[in-house]
């Protein structure tokens, strides 16, 4: 079948489109990263509805593979949420308006940011691994979705990664899985308690895990190994919990 319809969206990213009702909303970056932006078109025929440019805090580096816009947005059906790296997090109403935005500061993400904002009950969440500025430190971390002020950031120690977090309900709790640098780990969505661990992933970890048949599947990407992991445990449960270890020695750096 045709195309119903095509429409040339202005600027650069890596971002994914999302579709509520008649909208479907997307971010995208001009130049050099000089000008970022949240878009609004309309499902039925395309039409650009709005453009809103964000406020910045200069220019941020990219790898020539990412963009200035990678980061794919969420939307609860009343706001957009959407997050520009070192210029922050941001809710957008439908109408295009900021509502609020959350600065983080300099980060220094080596290849740009990556990663996307994730919607829990009344919060969002986000992670930073990166080499932060002096002052600052890599963080996982949940945000009011009504007003952007932080709620709780846990500490953690990894110096890069690009993926999204995910939360899954194990057992009577639910747990916000970050897979990044060197392991996987779960943490309390309420508080930010670290729940557990699993070592084994490469240093440079791009994909999301996903969910299946009781288990937790991350993957380092191109050079490192695949995980299953069972969800539920406490502290470091490498020996425990991982029903699956695979990884290809001869992509190994």
């Amino acid at each position: 079948k045709s195309a119903v319809w095509k429409t040339t969206v202005p600027g650069r990213g890596n971002s994914s489109p999302i579709v509520w009702g008649d909208r479907i909303f997307l971010t995208t970056g001009y130049g050099n990263g000089e000008r970022l932006s949240m878009l609004a078109f309309s499902r039925g025929d395309g039409k650009q509805l709005w453009e809103t440019f964000i406020p910045q805090s200069g220019v941020e580096y990219v790898h020539p593979k990412n963009g200035f816009a990678s980061a794919t947005p969420t939307t609860d059906g009343k706001l957009i949420y959407a997050s520009f790296g070192r210029h922050g997090l941001f809710a957008f109403d439908f109408n295009g308006k900021i509502v609020w935005q959350h600065k983080f500061g300099i980060i220094d993400n080596q290849h740009g940011p990556a990663g996307s904002p994730v919607l829990y009950k009344n919060r969002i969440f986000i992670y930073q691994d990166a080499n932060p500025a002096p002052g600052q430190s890599a963080f996982v971390g949940a945000f009011d979705k009504a007003t952007g002020k932080p709620i709780w950031q846990t500490p953690r120690g990894e110096t890069v990664g690009w993926g999204s977090a995910i939360v899954i309900t194990a057992g009577e709790r639910d747990e916000l899985i970050v897979s990044s640098q060197r392991r996987v780990a779960a943490y309390d969505p309420i508080t930010g308690k670290e729940l557990w661990t699993a070592r084994g992933m490469n240093f440079e970890v791009i994909p999301t895990p996903v969910v299946g048949h009781g288990l937790v599947f991350a993957s380092s990407g191109r050079a490192g190994p695949t995980m299953a992991i069972r969800p539920g445990g406490s502290g470091d449960v490498t020996n425990t919990h991982v029903d699956y270890y695979s990884a290809d020695v001869s992509l190994k750096p």
